[in-house]
């Protein structure tokens, strides 16, 4: 079968700058968006992917080549077809090969992989009584060791495609990593790894289940029918923090190897940082990395708890700056603060140590479809946070002005 011309594959995609940050708006079939993808941010694709794998080589040696090209291999298997598409048309659209492109989301995918120990990140919700307007906010920070500028290779993606939800979300460029994703039905779906014994790898990657969540679903009970309905759900540990705007409903999906369990909050907030919290897969926890996950899961709630009826979209974004050392009792990152990164340094195998940052750090209201994103917090002052609201964004093809913080501001309107 011919391929599509190119001028009809193209014809939908944008790519827009602002304030430094490129903003990609993808529709059509799977394999049109992919392709889109792949063209316009080619030159961004020939320049991260080499750099990637430079650091991924010199700073944690983490697989041999056949390992990772055996799990390329089965990986393949459980794709769902559209991403297999999408893989497909972002590898023609950047003139790289497919094999080439799915190396580089193996690498991130392998549960083997050290991967899965450098990441960490926390991740919360705020709703009801506990915020100040009664608004779902949804926050999330996600700090890596392993790329220290990663940050800069991230995009805004508007996702419109013909069989599901609009969302958007930050992701690094020739990638289909959601990080956190907000979709038009006030669905937010997070991301974050946890340690465990049991490790699955013939299944589909974790990295995705977050990304179809986003396009498919558009309550909770969804996504959770979804992942109990996956024939191939086998994934090292991960949790999804997935909270619905229209019914105040947030729940933590728990995941390691072929198990999974439902977490369900006690009060209007939930928080979760990279430890299990259920009792089923308590015994599935494997060596947390870094022992500032239950210290950052403390603080994260002592500071909702403080901010009770009065949270909102500024004191979430306070929140995961949080540089306050509770031991010293000064301004510094340490592992008794939410943001963390500079405090985490770690033996690579390939000697030296590893320095994190924070590749994204989100901020959602998903009441109004307003996300909020800072980019490479890794030393003070943090980036500023940036405005991007979900269907303005799209019909305009551009994003509205920047919003100030006030307490009077109406969020989600241009200034």
């Amino acid at each position: 079968m011919s391929s599509p011309r190119k001028d009809d594959r193209m014809h939908q995609g944008r790519l827009v700058s602002r304030e430094g940050r490129q903003l990609l708006f993808l529709t059509g079939t799977p394999y049109e968006m992919g392709f889109q993808h792949g063209v316009l941010l080619r030159e961004s694709i020939q320049e991260y992917y080499p750099a990637y794998w430079t650091s991924y080589r010199r700073r944690t040696r983490l697989i041999p080549g056949f390992l990772l090209r055996r799990y390329a291999h089965q990986v393949r298997q459980f794709l769902p077809e559209g991403e297999m598409e999408e893989l497909q048309g972002i590898a023609e659209g950047a003139d790289l090969s497919f094999h080439k492109v799915l190396l580089h989301h193996c690498s991130f995918w392998f549960p083997l992989s050290l991967r899965a120990r450098v990441l960490g990140g926390t991740q919360f919700a705020v709703w009801g009584e506990g915020s100040a307007e009664g608004n779902m906010i949804h926050g999330r920070n996600f700090e890596e060791t392993l790329f220290g500028n990663g940050h800069s290779f991230v995009v805004m993606v508007f996702y419109k495609p013909p069989d599901g939800y609009m969302f958007m979300t930050p992701q690094l460029a020739g990638t289909l990593f959601a990080l956190t994703a907000l979709n038009e039905k006030g669905i937010t779906v997070s991301l974050s790894p946890s340690p465990a014994r049991e490790r699955a790898v013939r299944g589909m990657p974790a990295a995705l289940i977050c990304r179809q969540l986003a396009a498919h679903c558009a309550s909770v009970q969804e996504a959770i029918d979804w992942v109990q309905a996956a024939p191939s759900l086998r994934t090292s540990g991960f949790q999804l923090m997935i909270s619905d705007a229209k019914t105040d409903e947030c729940v933590s999906l728990e995941m390691a190897g072929h198990k999974y369990s439902v977490v369900r909050p006690r009060r209007s907030h939930m928080i979760a940082t990279n430890h299990f919290q259920s009792a089923a897969l308590r015994p599935q926890q494997g060596k947390v990395w870094d022992a500032s996950s239950t210290l950052r899961f403390d603080r994260a709630q002592e500071q909702i708890e403080k901010c009770h009826r009065r949270f909102d979209a500024p004191k979430a974004m306070e929140l995961l700056r949080d540089h306050w050392d509770l031991e010293h009792q000064e301004e510094h990152p340490s592992p008794n603060t939410v943001c963390s990164h500079d405090s985490a340094h770690e033996a690579g195998r390939g000697g030296g140590t590893l320095e994190s940052s924070v590749l994204c750090s989100v901020v959602v209201n998903s009441s109004r479809l307003t996300m909020w994103a800072a980019f490479g917090q890794r030393h003070a002052p943090h980036a500023p946070f940036q405005t991007y609201v979900l269907r303005d964004s799209w019909v305009m093809r551009r994003v509205p002005k920047f919003i100030p913080y006030s307490p009077t501001a109406d969020v989600g309107q241009p200034s």
